[in-house]
Protein backbone atom coordinates (compact mmCIF):
# COMPACT_ATOMS: atom_id res chain seq x y z
CA UNK A 1 0.00 0.00 0.00
CA UNK A 2 1.29 3.53 -0.72
CA UNK A 3 1.73 5.78 1.93
CA UNK A 4 0.61 9.76 2.01
CA UNK A 5 3.97 11.03 0.72
CA UNK A 6 3.73 8.75 -2.14
CA UNK A 7 0.23 10.08 -2.70
CA UNK A 8 1.64 13.48 -2.54
CA UNK A 9 4.47 13.24 -4.37
CA UNK A 10 2.36 11.37 -7.59
CA UNK A 11 -0.31 14.68 -7.11
CA UNK A 12 2.61 16.69 -7.73
CA UNK A 13 4.06 15.08 -10.61
CA UNK A 14 0.83 14.96 -12.41
CA UNK A 15 0.19 18.70 -11.60
CA UNK A 16 3.83 19.64 -12.94
CA UNK A 17 2.98 17.15 -16.42
CA UNK A 18 1.11 19.52 -18.22
CA UNK A 19 3.54 22.35 -18.23
CA UNK A 20 7.06 19.66 -18.82
CA UNK A 21 5.61 18.14 -22.22
CA UNK A 22 5.28 21.12 -24.07
CA UNK A 23 8.66 22.53 -23.17
CA UNK A 24 10.27 19.32 -23.82
CA UNK A 25 8.73 18.82 -27.50
CA UNK A 26 8.16 21.98 -28.58
CA UNK A 27 11.28 23.57 -28.27
CA UNK A 28 13.45 22.37 -30.83
CA UNK A 29 11.13 22.54 -33.55
CA UNK A 30 10.92 25.18 -36.65
CA UNK A 31 7.73 26.68 -37.60
CA UNK A 32 7.23 26.24 -41.70
CA UNK A 33 7.13 29.45 -43.38
CA UNK A 34 4.44 30.81 -45.67
CA UNK A 35 6.41 30.33 -49.03
CA UNK A 36 5.99 31.28 -52.81
CA UNK A 37 8.26 30.14 -55.85
CA UNK A 38 9.96 32.76 -57.63
CA UNK A 39 11.53 32.27 -61.15
CA UNK A 40 15.24 34.20 -61.56
CA UNK A 41 17.18 34.85 -64.64
CA UNK A 42 19.27 37.12 -65.88
CA UNK A 43 18.69 36.70 -69.66
CA UNK A 44 16.26 39.77 -69.76
CA UNK A 45 18.71 42.46 -68.15
CA UNK A 46 20.96 42.31 -65.16
CA UNK A 47 19.06 45.17 -63.09
CA UNK A 48 20.19 45.56 -59.67
CA UNK A 49 16.78 44.04 -58.30
CA UNK A 50 17.96 41.16 -60.51
CA UNK A 51 21.71 41.20 -59.43
CA UNK A 52 20.03 40.88 -55.86
CA UNK A 53 17.88 38.07 -56.61
CA UNK A 54 21.14 35.88 -57.64
CA UNK A 55 23.17 36.82 -54.60
CA UNK A 56 20.68 35.70 -52.20
CA UNK A 57 20.91 32.66 -53.84
CA UNK A 58 24.46 32.99 -53.30
CA UNK A 59 24.01 33.34 -50.01
CA UNK A 60 21.08 30.65 -49.12
CA UNK A 61 23.98 28.16 -50.53
CA UNK A 62 26.89 29.77 -48.53
CA UNK A 63 25.04 28.36 -45.70
CA UNK A 64 23.10 31.99 -45.43
CA UNK A 65 26.55 33.66 -45.07
CA UNK A 66 26.26 36.74 -46.67
CA UNK A 67 29.22 39.13 -47.96
CA UNK A 68 28.91 41.71 -44.74
CA UNK A 69 28.84 38.63 -42.64
CA UNK A 70 31.91 36.80 -44.20
CA UNK A 71 33.53 40.13 -44.20
CA UNK A 72 32.84 40.73 -40.39
CA UNK A 73 34.21 37.44 -39.47
CA UNK A 74 37.59 38.15 -41.35
CA UNK A 75 37.77 41.55 -39.41
CA UNK A 76 36.85 39.49 -36.33
CA UNK A 77 39.70 37.13 -36.67
CA UNK A 78 42.10 39.32 -37.79
CA UNK A 79 41.86 41.66 -34.69
CA UNK A 80 41.90 38.85 -32.43
CA UNK A 81 45.25 37.32 -34.01
CA UNK A 82 47.52 36.09 -32.21
CA UNK A 83 50.83 37.85 -33.25
CA UNK A 84 53.86 36.52 -31.28
CA UNK A 85 52.43 32.97 -32.19
CA UNK A 86 51.85 33.71 -35.56
CA UNK A 87 55.70 34.84 -35.94
CA UNK A 88 56.62 31.39 -34.08
CA UNK A 89 54.73 29.78 -36.81
CA UNK A 90 56.38 31.64 -39.60
CA UNK A 91 59.91 31.13 -38.20
CA UNK A 92 59.45 27.19 -37.46
CA UNK A 93 58.13 26.67 -40.44
CA UNK A 94 61.10 28.40 -42.17
CA UNK A 95 63.73 25.96 -39.74
CA UNK A 96 61.70 22.54 -40.54
CA UNK A 97 62.15 23.30 -44.06
CA UNK A 98 65.86 24.49 -43.69
CA UNK A 99 66.26 20.98 -41.46
CA UNK A 100 64.82 19.19 -44.15
CA UNK A 101 67.10 20.84 -47.29
CA UNK A 102 69.84 20.10 -44.78
CA UNK A 103 69.84 16.52 -44.83
CA UNK A 104 69.08 15.96 -47.76
CA UNK A 105 72.01 17.56 -48.53
CA UNK A 106 74.13 15.63 -45.89
CA UNK A 107 72.48 12.31 -47.60
CA UNK A 108 72.92 13.27 -50.99
CA UNK A 109 76.81 14.67 -50.50
CA UNK A 110 77.91 14.00 -47.06
CA UNK A 111 79.42 17.24 -46.68
CA UNK A 112 78.70 18.32 -42.92
CA UNK A 113 79.66 22.23 -43.39
CA UNK A 114 77.48 22.65 -46.62
CA UNK A 115 74.55 20.44 -45.12
CA UNK A 116 74.06 23.41 -41.88
CA UNK A 117 74.60 26.01 -44.41
CA UNK A 118 71.85 25.01 -46.59
CA UNK A 119 70.11 24.97 -42.95
CA UNK A 120 71.00 28.36 -42.33
CA UNK A 121 70.07 29.70 -45.75
CA UNK A 122 66.60 28.08 -46.24
CA UNK A 123 65.46 28.85 -42.26
CA UNK A 124 66.40 32.39 -42.80
CA UNK A 125 64.94 33.12 -46.51
CA UNK A 126 61.74 31.12 -45.94
CA UNK A 127 61.56 31.30 -41.82
CA UNK A 128 62.01 35.19 -41.81
CA UNK A 129 59.74 36.58 -44.52
CA UNK A 130 56.69 34.31 -43.10
CA UNK A 131 58.13 35.50 -39.25
CA UNK A 132 57.39 39.27 -40.93
CA UNK A 133 54.34 38.56 -42.74
CA UNK A 134 52.24 36.44 -40.11
CA UNK A 135 53.41 39.06 -37.83
CA UNK A 136 52.20 41.87 -39.03
CA UNK A 137 48.86 40.03 -39.86
CA UNK A 138 49.69 39.24 -43.23
CA UNK A 139 47.97 35.43 -42.63
CA UNK A 140 44.92 36.94 -42.09
CA UNK A 141 43.78 38.69 -45.43
CA UNK A 142 40.07 40.75 -45.62
CA UNK A 143 38.02 41.10 -48.71
CA UNK A 144 37.18 43.98 -50.11
CA UNK A 145 32.98 43.73 -50.74
CA UNK A 146 33.31 43.69 -54.20
CA UNK A 147 35.67 40.54 -54.10
CA UNK A 148 33.48 39.06 -51.24
CA UNK A 149 30.47 39.40 -53.72
CA UNK A 150 32.17 38.26 -56.93
CA UNK A 151 33.39 35.37 -55.19
CA UNK A 152 29.95 34.44 -53.90
CA UNK A 153 28.65 34.69 -56.98
CA UNK A 154 31.82 32.58 -59.11
CA UNK A 155 31.34 29.76 -56.31
CA UNK A 156 27.73 29.30 -55.94
CA UNK A 157 25.46 30.91 -58.62
CA UNK A 158 27.99 30.86 -61.98
CA UNK A 159 25.26 29.02 -64.01
CA UNK A 160 22.52 31.61 -63.65
CA UNK A 161 25.21 34.68 -63.28
CA UNK A 162 27.18 33.76 -66.61
CA UNK A 163 25.68 31.23 -68.43
CA UNK A 164 22.00 31.35 -68.72
CA UNK A 165 20.68 28.98 -66.31
CA UNK A 166 17.31 29.66 -64.56
CA UNK A 167 17.11 29.50 -61.11
CA UNK A 168 13.54 28.77 -58.90
CA UNK A 169 13.47 29.80 -55.42
CA UNK A 170 11.17 29.34 -52.38
CA UNK A 171 11.26 32.10 -50.38
CA UNK A 172 9.11 33.55 -47.18
CA UNK A 173 8.33 37.27 -46.79
CA UNK A 174 8.43 37.01 -43.38
CA UNK A 175 12.06 36.79 -42.60
CA UNK A 176 11.59 36.67 -39.02
CA UNK A 177 10.62 33.37 -38.93
CA UNK A 178 12.53 30.50 -36.95
CA UNK A 179 14.94 33.75 -35.27
CA UNK A 180 15.40 34.96 -38.59
CA UNK A 181 17.61 32.49 -40.00
CA UNK A 182 16.34 33.14 -43.74
CA UNK A 183 17.25 36.97 -43.04
CA UNK A 184 21.10 37.05 -44.78
CA UNK A 185 19.12 35.16 -48.00
CA UNK A 186 16.27 37.79 -47.71
CA UNK A 187 14.17 34.50 -47.32
CA UNK A 188 15.26 31.81 -50.17
CA UNK A 189 15.35 28.60 -47.87
CA UNK A 190 14.83 26.22 -50.78
CA UNK A 191 16.42 26.81 -54.71
CA UNK A 192 17.30 24.72 -57.62
CA UNK A 193 18.62 25.46 -61.24
CA UNK A 194 18.10 24.53 -64.52
CA UNK A 195 19.03 24.97 -68.18
CA UNK A 196 17.81 24.16 -71.48
CA UNK A 197 20.07 21.89 -73.95
CA UNK A 198 20.05 20.69 -77.33
CA UNK A 199 17.11 23.22 -78.08
CA UNK A 200 16.57 23.39 -81.99
CA UNK A 201 15.21 27.13 -80.66
CA UNK A 202 18.55 28.85 -80.31
CA UNK A 203 18.07 29.46 -76.76
CA UNK A 204 20.06 27.58 -73.77
CA UNK A 205 23.44 25.70 -73.71
CA UNK A 206 25.18 25.74 -77.24
CA UNK A 207 26.68 22.54 -75.82
CA UNK A 208 25.20 19.04 -77.46
CA UNK A 209 24.45 16.81 -74.60
CA UNK A 210 24.89 12.84 -76.39
CA UNK A 211 21.29 12.54 -78.78
CA UNK A 212 18.93 13.76 -76.53
CA UNK A 213 16.12 15.71 -77.73
CA UNK A 214 15.45 18.80 -76.56
CA UNK A 215 15.21 18.74 -72.82
CA UNK A 216 15.57 21.08 -69.15
CA UNK A 217 18.19 19.80 -67.08
CA UNK A 218 17.90 20.04 -63.45
CA UNK A 219 20.66 20.62 -61.14
CA UNK A 220 21.95 22.39 -57.71
CA UNK A 221 18.86 21.43 -55.74
CA UNK A 222 18.90 22.45 -52.17
CA UNK A 223 16.29 22.66 -49.35
CA UNK A 224 17.42 24.11 -46.20
CA UNK A 225 18.08 21.03 -43.96
CA UNK A 226 15.66 22.23 -41.21
CA UNK A 227 12.89 22.23 -43.65
CA UNK A 228 13.19 19.33 -45.59
CA UNK A 229 10.21 17.02 -45.61
CA UNK A 230 7.68 19.23 -46.46
CA UNK A 231 7.66 18.62 -50.04
CA UNK A 232 9.61 21.97 -51.08
CA UNK A 233 11.45 20.16 -53.34
CA UNK A 234 8.22 18.93 -55.32
CA UNK A 235 7.41 22.67 -55.83
CA UNK A 236 10.22 23.67 -57.22
CA UNK A 237 10.09 20.75 -59.51
CA UNK A 238 6.22 21.65 -60.28
CA UNK A 239 7.62 25.24 -61.01
CA UNK A 240 10.25 24.18 -63.77
CA UNK A 241 8.37 21.35 -64.96
CA UNK A 242 5.60 24.30 -66.28
CA UNK A 243 8.07 26.44 -67.49
CA UNK A 244 10.07 23.64 -69.31
CA UNK A 245 6.26 23.19 -71.22
CA UNK A 246 5.33 26.74 -71.58
CA UNK A 247 8.76 28.27 -72.48
CA UNK A 248 10.90 26.22 -74.14
CA UNK A 249 10.58 23.16 -76.74
CA UNK A 250 11.99 21.03 -74.31
CA UNK A 251 10.70 17.19 -74.72
CA UNK A 252 11.95 15.91 -71.30
CA UNK A 253 13.19 17.23 -67.31
CA UNK A 254 16.55 15.42 -67.19
CA UNK A 255 18.97 15.46 -64.03
CA UNK A 256 21.78 13.03 -62.37
CA UNK A 257 21.89 11.54 -59.25
CA UNK A 258 24.23 8.67 -57.22
CA UNK A 259 23.16 5.31 -57.50
CA UNK A 260 23.97 5.20 -53.79
CA UNK A 261 21.46 7.60 -52.90
CA UNK A 262 18.24 5.51 -53.01
CA UNK A 263 16.44 8.37 -50.62
CA UNK A 264 16.73 11.31 -53.79
CA UNK A 265 16.08 8.26 -56.64
CA UNK A 266 12.97 7.13 -54.75
CA UNK A 267 11.90 10.93 -54.53
CA UNK A 268 12.18 11.35 -58.05
CA UNK A 269 10.92 8.28 -59.02
CA UNK A 270 7.30 9.50 -57.34
CA UNK A 271 7.49 12.52 -59.32
CA UNK A 272 7.21 10.49 -62.23
CA UNK A 273 11.10 10.40 -63.44
CA UNK A 274 13.19 7.20 -64.20
CA UNK A 275 16.32 6.20 -64.17
CA UNK A 276 18.78 4.66 -66.27
CA UNK A 277 22.63 4.10 -65.57
CA UNK A 278 25.44 6.43 -67.33
CA UNK A 279 28.39 3.92 -66.68
CA UNK A 280 27.64 2.19 -69.61
CA UNK A 281 29.73 1.43 -72.61
CA UNK A 282 26.99 3.48 -74.88
CA UNK A 283 26.27 6.16 -71.61
CA UNK A 284 28.96 9.41 -73.71
CA UNK A 285 27.43 8.77 -76.90
CA UNK A 286 23.54 8.77 -75.79
CA UNK A 287 23.66 11.04 -73.03
CA UNK A 288 26.97 13.29 -73.35
CA UNK A 289 28.49 11.72 -69.96
CA UNK A 290 30.19 8.82 -68.66
CA UNK A 291 30.44 8.40 -64.98
CA UNK A 292 30.54 5.43 -62.50
CA UNK A 293 27.74 5.09 -60.06
CA UNK A 294 25.84 7.54 -61.18
CA UNK A 295 22.39 7.36 -63.33
CA UNK A 296 20.19 10.18 -65.75
CA UNK A 297 16.90 10.35 -64.58
CA UNK A 298 14.48 11.53 -66.90
CA UNK A 299 10.62 12.53 -67.11
CA UNK A 300 8.55 12.51 -70.50
CA UNK A 301 6.67 16.67 -70.88
CA UNK A 302 5.40 16.20 -74.21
Amino acid sequence: AMNNNTHYNIHRLLLLFPLVLPFRFTTNALAIPKISIEKVTTERCLTDDVKQEVMDIAVFRNKLVSAEMKIANQIEKRDTYDRTKSLITGLSIGIVAGVGVGTATYVTTGDVQNSFENVAYVSSGIGLPLAISFGTGGKVFVMTDEQCRRGLLQDFVSGVWQDGDVAFVCKTRDTNVNNGKYKPSNGVLASVDCQLRNSSSGKGSTTVYGTLPSHVHVKNMSVDEDLRGNGIASKLLDAIEKYAKKETDAELLTLYVDDANNSAVRAYEKFGFEAESIATAGASKKYGTFTFGRSIMMKKIR
